[in-house]
């Protein structure tokens, strides 16, 4: 502990992950923003805007991950901006086959950071992670849903 600022330095290797989290999430809101690009073209305009909406959500986590570190006096790698390839979307069902794909990927690397945070005892950053793993649960549910409605009207 630094007496001072009340600030517990980061083990490098938590430090690392939190930077790639944060990554992951922008990537995240580029997919969501992806998709809603692709159905905007269609003239789909409200889950175009559902889905902005979710791309807005997904990038705020990022920059909440970010935050943290600069609260916890780490320091933060500024993610690239990650192409997303949905060249093998052509129908809806693809595009939402994709979101549950990021989202399950969301989880399991949320999964994997609070394991780390436990083998380094830092009982702050598992809080952290816990919480969005709470959030994982319904956003999981919410694109399976979503994903099940697509494949019905595609069928």
């Amino acid at each position: 502990w630094d007496s001072l600022t009340m600030n517990v330095d980061l083990h490098d290797t938590v430090l690392a992950a939190l930077n790639a989290k944060a990554a992951q999430e922008f990537y995240a809101s580029n997919s969501y923003l992806a998709a809603s690009l692709w159905f905007a073209e269609r003239d789909y305009d409200g889950i175009a805007s559902f889905l902005q909406k979710e791309s807005a959500d997904e990038r705020s986590h990022g920059l909440q991950f970010l935050d943290y570190i600069i609260k916890r006096g780490g320091t933060t790698v500024a993610p690239a901006s990650a192409e997303v390839d949905h060249s093998q979307w052509t129908k809806a069902t693809h595009v939402f086959e994709a979101l549950v794909k990021v989202e399950v990927e969301v989880t399991r690397s949320l999964e994997e950071l609070r394991k780390m945070t436990q083998a380094h005892e830092d009982p702050m950053t598992e809080t952290l992670v816990m919480d969005f793993l709470k959030m994982q649960i319904d956003e999981i549910d919410g694109m399976q849903k979503l994903l099940k409605k697509v494949k019905a009207y595609d069928a």
